[in-house]
């Protein structure tokens, strides 16, 4: 994202991204013209859960209230809807990766269209910032995607209406914590 909000433009696929960094990051990266494009690929992956690790590391070192947030989804799709039958993307019925998450039809509740790709869901806390995010596929309903994101919490969430289940409510009252819905 550029800091206006707006995507960079053509950076959606790795060929793209990675000429993107050749082009603007080379002094940085002195042999990075010589890799191949699926080995910056497959290294950036490789990355990511250092990226998480460091994350959290930051997420600790950041003032925000532990004990209160909001808890809400968000469509992600990963290609036109009118391609989507012949999109490989995030499709791993053919394949034997189990690592990763798989895209689905779903439906945009605030575009009132279904959409191929996957739902992103985000745990909030006062400020603003963003403590636990996770993807899930695009036809996973919000209640069950709720005990992996209220995992270890303490306090108060809120979620909409999509995160209202009387079972996940007990078992978070025995864990001290409630989710309340709008």
């Amino acid at each position: 994202m550029h800091g206006s909000g707006r995507r960079l433009p053509g950076l959606e696929q790795d060929q793209a991204i990675y000429e993107h960094f050749v082009r603007h990051y080379s002094h940085f990266f002195p042999t990075l013209p010589q890799v191949h494009r699926t080995t910056f690929t497959r290294q950036a992956t490789n990355l990511s859960h250092f990226k998480a690790r460091l994350w959290q590391h930051w997420l600790a070192d950041t003032p925000h209230r532990r004990d209160f947030g909001l808890m809400d989804s968000l469509p992600l799709p990963v290609c036109r809807f009118a391609r989507a039958t012949f999109c490989r993307r995030f499709r791993y019925e053919d394949t034997q990766d189990t690592q990763g998450v798989r895209a689905t039809y779903g439906y945009d509740h605030v575009a009132r269209q279904t959409f191929w790709g996957l739902r992103l869901h985000l745990h909030v806390a006062w400020p603003g910032l963003i403590t636990r995010l996770t993807l899930a596929p695009a036809c996973a309903a919000d209640v069950a995607v709720a005990p992996q994101m209220l995992h270890g919490q303490e306090g108060i969430v809120i979620g909409d209406r999509n995160y209202h289940s009387p079972q996940l409510q007990q078992h978070n009252c025995d864990k001290r914590s409630l989710l309340s819905n709008y």
